[in-house]
């Protein structure tokens, strides 16, 4: 037990990987999006709640059986899990994925709300999650987007996918994202790979896998 709280960290502390740092960004991102639009942004300063990472495959695993039905791809390994309320209005949870071999990243991000219900709000969690998908952390010189549609859970939903440069970097990206909505709550599902990782049906069999969790 003593290891894994060894293994949790908050804002102010130095994040053990790029990967954790890119889902940081990508959480905070999300989380302002929501607030400015919400008229909440004082939730953030009365909350004493900081988001908790957890460096823990084993808890990404649960985590994601918890979230959805999905097939991870090989190459992809559990690497740890975000968890996040935000005063009296949302909970963020999640968790993410890394690739083996080279640069490369799998999250899923869910976002609950009291408010779930009322459709105006949970339309604005949608469209805040596609504002900020997998591009999050990243500077990126955009050379191609394309929006595909698959069938999850017997709705057509849009996925996003950018060929892009890493202006830091000079690495090619290919990534990819959409947002599905499962039991009444949106979860972001966010992709990027190294140019040379990509599997393109590799990519499609994972979409067309997500389904409600068993």
């Amino acid at each position: 037990m003593a290891e894994r709280d060894d293994d949790r960290t908050g804002p102010g502390d130095a994040l053990s990987t790029p990967q954790a740092s890119r889902v940081w960004t990508l959480v905070l991102a999300v989380t302002l999006s929501l607030l400015v639009g919400s008229c909440c942004l004082c939730g953030v300063f009365l909350s004493r709640q900081w988001p908790t990472f957890e460096q823990d495959p084993l808890a990404a695993e649960a985590l994601t059986k918890e979230l959805l039905a999905i097939e991870i791809p090989p190459n992809f390994e559990p690497q740890g899990t975000i968890d996040w309320h935000v005063w009296l209005l949302l909970h963020m949870r999640g968790a993410y994925y890394v690739h083996t071999v080279d640069d490369g990243e799998l999250s899923f991000l869910e976002v609950d709300s009291r408010f779930i219900s009322q459709p105006d709000f949970r339309q604005h969690i949608i469209d805040s999650l596609h504002q900020h998908g997998a591009g999050s952390g990243f500077d990126l010189d955009v050379r191609k987007s394309e929006s595909k549609t698959f069938s999850i859970n017997g709705e057509a939903v849009p996925f996003n996918f950018l060929t892009a440069e890493d202006r830091t970097s000079g690495e090619g990206r290919r990534l990819v994202d959409g947002v599905v909505t499962l039991d009444g709550r949106p979860i972001l599902i966010s992709l990027w790979v190294d140019e040379d990782l990509w599997d393109e049906a590799m990519v499609t069999r994972l979409i067309e896998s997500i389904g409600p969790a068993q």
